[in-house]
């Protein structure tokens, strides 16, 4: 199953949007939606509005955001440790975003997902 995903200021990246399109998934980018560098409550907000699902590499700030609203198309959060053996890589995210969608009954919708525990 394609989704349609919003990649926020801190998640994205060429590499990512061009792996998450190879995949079949659509991909709005900040730059798209006319709001980069704007605060993290405008990315939610947009992603709300075209009910995108949004990736992100910022998951305290959208966790929060999620607890104020649980009525949004899912979230997607990727850890980061500035570490290079344990950062996901893109090629590690568009790898949990697949297992995620071939979780049969798995909701994505209104939920917070840590992609790290999807490795």
């Amino acid at each position: 199953m394609a989704l349609n995903l919003y990649l926020d200021d801190c998640a994205d990246s060429t590499s990512l949007d061009r792996l998450l399109r190879q995949a079949g998934h659509t991909v709005v980018r900040p730059k798209d939606a006319g709001i980069l560098g704007r605060p993290d409550d405008i990315h939610f907000a947009y992603a709300l509005q075209h009910s995108l699902v949004i990736l992100t590499k910022d998951p305290n700030d959208f966790l929060a955001l999620h607890r104020q609203n649980p009525n949004h198309s899912g979230i997607f959060a990727g850890y980061q440790d500035n570490h290079l053996g344990r950062d996901m890589t893109p090629a590690d995210i568009v790898a949990a975003v697949a297992r995620i969608e071939a979780a049969v009954g798995y909701p994505i919708a209104g939920e917070f997902h840590n992609l790290n525990a999807w490795r």
